[in-house]
């Protein structure tokens, strides 16, 4: 029995980045910075449609700087979930999120 190779229908589905940089009131070293991150990395790192990726902001510990990729089905999905993902970071991790910019690929 010959197995099929997997192919796209018309396109791979979209990439959606998105680039957040938050606040963590309060932290004072990078160790607690990780600690405080660790609940997203689990909740959402868990995904298989979702990768994260915290950037280094050294000698910042109350800054975090996270590139998040989002491969769904569609676009209106991917920014329901980075829309989701964002609310959930201010509820769980008490942090603001001071910018944040997304793209499309």
């Amino acid at each position: 029995m010959a197995i099929a190779p997997v192919r796209f229908t018309d396109h791979p589905p979209p990439l959606y980045v998105l680039e957040l940089r938050f606040r963590l009131d309060g932290c004072q070293s990078e160790q607690e910075k990780r600690q405080r991150l660790s609940p997203l990395f689990r909740q959402w790192g868990k995904q298989p449609q979702i990768a994260l990726r915290e950037e280094p902001l050294k000698g910042e510990p109350e800054r975090a700087a996270l590139t998040v990729v989002i491969c769904m089905g569609s676009t209106v999905q991917a920014q329901r979930t980075a829309d989701e993902l964002m609310a959930w970071c201010e509820r769980q991790l008490s942090a603001w999120i001071e910018h944040f910019q997304s793209m499309e690929t």
